[in-house]
């Protein structure tokens, strides 16, 4: 018979133990070799991104801020988003870096338990087995020690004046919990395909979500897609956002992956609807359901349970009152959604596409009884220094506010109001330390969210004419210095010259700069800007504190450049300061519950003109009080302050001090539309002194400095031609009252 087994081998010869430990090694070296490159790679990485933090951070901080200087308030918030967008690129991808660390120490742990381990002998393979385990073990202890917060309410957020009074609570202002059980498929769908798709697949984290929101994000060049799971997000509403970077995100991933052992999915997403921030003042999705729609949450329709999940990444930005385009696209992009997971008919989301976005309430959720505009400010401030979403929960927010101040502020703006114009606006700061006491931005927090205080622009009229004073007192002149004050003058520029007239059309003859302003005098007050040059003067009110974009035209004296009243305050507090600008501060500081002081404002003082130019304007501005177009403000008292009236009467101003407060008043319709022949020294300086008067009632009087005029030189124009400074933009001039 045929011997059909197989040959043997040949006898296997024994190897030295030096050629066995080289054939382990290099079996083992095959097999770690891909895994070894990508620990460099993720290593490489996370490196790269903690420079890239640490260097950015600071810079990005910065661009919001510039944005304010250069274009207002719509630029500002494109700076935010633009550097809102690095960050969470940046975030996102060191979150799946460190993800990928963590699963590639885990299968290189596995790797090095099989039979090569047996083989171990060499020390550079004994070290790499330690080090996996030293990671695998500093995981573990991070694991363990990851500490899931209380739930959200459980210690609201208290705001007290400057005096320790309670005003309110920022985190509890709306609140209407409503079960998941409760709210149609199509709400709960909505939320998830807008935030978190994989929800009910994971387990706390997502590394293909996170690969997925970055690609979107940045090939739609807008934040299409959060980075983090649902179960993150509410991680981080629970912890906010005071240390963040790489260290908080790995923290908030451990949380995460802890929480989804403990709770179930359901509870996990009953917390998140009941506790983000919507927007107007609402938290959680009962509220916002009532707030933007006036339904229940378990009324909302398909459209507007799209619309509402859509504004969860940005609320504030995506409001539909202020960005129903922006919003649209994020609408869009979650109806899709809805449909391509099959929890929605492709024609049910063509037809809410079409639909449009659905039409918002234009109201807030709630008004405090006191203060509602400031308290909406200093929810602002802490949402844009903190985390747009951090809930603020458990600190007591110590704010600028005093209380009596601020009811004073809020009756005496509804009572002068009384439907003379949409609407009015009140800010009151104390020019020692920069502390705002009191703000009003509107006549009906509920009706009007917007709080004209600080987001609006308008041209300040005549109230700028201060800032041009300042600038020829600073050139060397004195106001007894003589023009001529004609009823108009010419204003050459590139085009058409720009006629500049005199309010009601008055022609004065020959007046000083004292007595020009106490009168208004448009004529007089172009004369000077072209003896100073228009640049002057925007670089003195640089100085003093106002950081939005204006012109540098000969019709800046005229307030042609938009201002926000915080804004114009802020610069006469500099005045009344001795030249001294003051940084406003809404917020003295955050303490958190357990006492540790979050973060604290102190006073920020810079020297922003001389102590003699800012007397001489004060000593100026006296007089316009006394028995110029501001006498309706008078006190009785020493106080200084100046009228402001743009043309048609579209915006009415009064701003004045005394030593120890600055106010601003404000009155004008939200469409720039004309008011009924409102000027600034008519209401604006009733309202001012109504307000002033009580409260300064009781208190000692204080007498302003008496400026020193020497060294100030006297000119006199009268016997010359008026020149006029050529400039390349011009708009139309405002004229005063």
């Amino acid at each position: 018979m045929t011997d059909r087994s197989p040959p043997r081998r040949p006898p296997r010869r024994p190897r030295a133990l030096g050629e066995e430990l080289r054939h382990g090694w290099d079996g083992l070296s095959a097999r770690l070799a891909p895994l070894t490159a990508r620990l460099q790679l993720i290593i490489a990485t996370l490196r790269l991104w903690l420079r890239a933090e640490r260097a950015l951070a600071p810079r990005l901080g910065r661009v919001a801020a510039r944005g304010a200087a250069k274009a207002g308030r719509r630029a500002a918030d494109r700076s935010r988003a633009a550097a809102s967008r690095i960050r969470q690129g940046l975030r996102t991808a060191a979150v799946i870096a460190a993800a990928w660390l963590i699963l590639a120490v885990d299968r290189l742990h596995r790797t090095v338990r099989g039979p090569a381990v047996r083989r171990l002998a060499s020390g550079s393979v004994l070290a790499s087995a330690i080090v996996s385990l030293a990671a695998l073990v500093t995981l573990a202890v991070a694991y363990a020690g990851a500490q899931v917060p209380p739930a959200a309410g459980a210690l609201p957020t208290v705001v007290v004046d400057a005096e320790g009074r309670e005003l309110g609570s920022l985190r509890a202002q709306a609140h209407d919990p409503v079960a998941v059980d409760e709210l149609p498929a199509h709400v709960v769908h909505a939320v998830l395909a807008a935030e978190d798709r994989t929800f009910r697949r994971h387990r706390g984290i997502s590394i293909r979500g996170s690969l997925r929101a970055l690609w979107a994000n940045l090939t739609a060049g807008t934040v299409e897609q959060g980075g983090s799971t649902i179960t993150q997000q509410y991680v981080g509403l629970l912890t906010g956002e005071l240390r963040p970077g790489l260290s908080k995100k790995v923290e908030e991933a451990l949380i995460s992956l802890k929480l989804e052992r403990q709770l179930d999915k359901d509870t996990i997403l009953q917390r998140y609807l009941d506790t983000i921030y919507w927007g107007r003042g609402a938290y959680g999705i009962g509220a916002a359901a009532r707030t933007y729609f006036g339904v229940p949450a378990t009324q909302l329709d398909v459209n507007q349970a799209a619309t509402l999940a859509a504004m969860i990444a940005q609320p504030e930005q995506l409001d539909p009152a202020g960005a129903p385009h922006t919003l649209n696209v994020r609408r869009v992009s979650t109806l899709r959604g809805m449909a391509a997971k099959g929890w929605l008919r492709a024609a049910a989301a063509d037809d809410a596409i079409a639909a449009g976005v659905p039409s918002a309430f234009g109201g807030n959720a709630v008004a405090h009884d006191v203060g509602p505009y400031y308290l909406d400010a200093v929810r602002e401030q802490l949402a844009a220094e903190l985390g747009e979403d951090a809930p603020f929960t458990g600190y007591r927010v110590e704010v600028e506010m005093d209380l009596d101040l601020q009811r004073l502020a809020d009756q005496v703006i509804a009572d002068h109001l009384d439907g003379r114009a949409d609407s009015g606006a009140l800010v009151a700061i104390d020019p020692r330390d920069g502390g705002v006491r009191a703000m009003v931005g509107g006549p009906d927090y509920v009706r009007q969210p917007l709080n004209t205080a600080v987001e609006s622009r308008r041209p300040a009229g005549s109230a700028f004419k201060p800032f041009t004073l300042a600038a020829f007192v600073e050139a060397g002149y004195a106001p007894s210095s003589r023009f001529r004050a004609p009823r108009e003058i010419d204003v050459e520029v590139p085009g058409p010259d720009v006629t500049v007239t005199n309010y009601g059309r008055a022609g004065y003859g020959v007046q000083t700069v004292r007595e020009a302003t106490t009168t208004s005098t448009n004529t007089v007050y172009m004369q000077m800007v072209a003896t100073v040059g228009p640049e002057a003067v925007v670089d003195v009110a640089r100085r003093a504190g106002i950081r939005s974009e204006l012109p540098a035209v000969p019709t800046i004296t005229l307030g042609v450049g938009s201002i926000s009243p915080l804004e114009l305050a802020t610069g006469y507090a500099t005045m009344a300061g001795g030249g001294v600008l003051t940084e406003p501060r809404l917020i003295r500081q955050v303490v958190a519950h357990d006492g540790t002081v979050v973060r604290r404002d102190e006073p920020r003082h810079t020297r922003a003109m001389g102590v003699r130019t800012a007397q001489v304007v004060t000593d100026v501005l006296t007089r316009v009080v006394e028995s110029g177009t501001g006498k309706a403000a008078d006190l009785n008292r020493p106080a200084a302050g100046k009228t402001g009236t743009t043309d048609e009467h579209r915006d009415a101003w009064f701003a004045g001090y005394v030593p120890e407060l600055v106010t601003v008043v404000w009155y004008g319709n939200l469409d720039n539309t004309p008011m009924d022949r409102m000027t600034g020294g008519a209401l604006p300086a009733e309202t001012w002194a109504a307000f002033m008067s009580a409260a300064l009632d009781g208190q000692p009087t204080d007498d302003f400095p008496t400026p020193e005029l020497t060294g100030l030189r006297t000119i006199d124009r009268v016997q010359r031609e008026t020149k006029n400074a050529p400039s390349r933009t011009a708009g139309r001039p405002r004229g005063d009252g």
